[in-house]
């Protein structure tokens, strides 16, 4: 997985995502909800972006990725977010949360096509390109019209 739930707390506010997070099957309405976020849900949610991710990156990657780009990364987080407002379809997603998403997908489909590059990793390093370098030449022409030997 590419982000923790660690990373999407650093997002939400913690009463927000506890919201996202309890279901009140088997609740009474009176009941407070919980202290924590649910981390299965939270687990589940990132689990479902990366995996979303992964369909973009392994056109050009070999995923799951070993080491993660700060942007992929981020990336997850927002649809992370994105996943755990879905959870609620009595409510409207929220019109940033839309545009999260929106920009997540464009900058995956960027990434996808080769138009962008992931970026460094968290450690600072860049991450490599894979992929071959092909070139194509004409073959040389050292006798005949036009070919190297008439020059001399």
């Amino acid at each position: 997985m590419y982000c923790t739930p660690e990373d999407v707390m650093k997002v939400l506010p913690r009463q927000q995502l506890i919201e996202l997070t309890c279901d009140m099957s088997g609740r009474s309405v009176t009941q407070a909800l919980p202290e924590q976020p649910d981390e299965a849900v939270v687990n589940e949610a990132i689990r479902y972006a990366s995996e979303y991710a992964d369909g973009f990156l392994r056109n050009r990657y070999q995923v799951p990725l070993a080491r993660v780009p700060t942007i992929i990364r981020d990336l997850v987080v927002n649809l992370t977010i994105e996943r755990l407002y879905l959870r609620r379809p009595a409510k409207d997603l929220p019109e940033s949360v839309k545009r999260l998403f929106s920009g997540s997908l464009k900058t995956l489909e960027l990434i996808r096509d080769g138009r962008m590059t992931p970026g460094t990793l968290a450690e600072q390093t860049t991450l490599p390109e894979p992929g071959q370098t092909r070139v194509k030449s004409r073959p040389a022409v050292l006798g005949g019209p036009g070919g190297w030997l008439e020059k001399y």
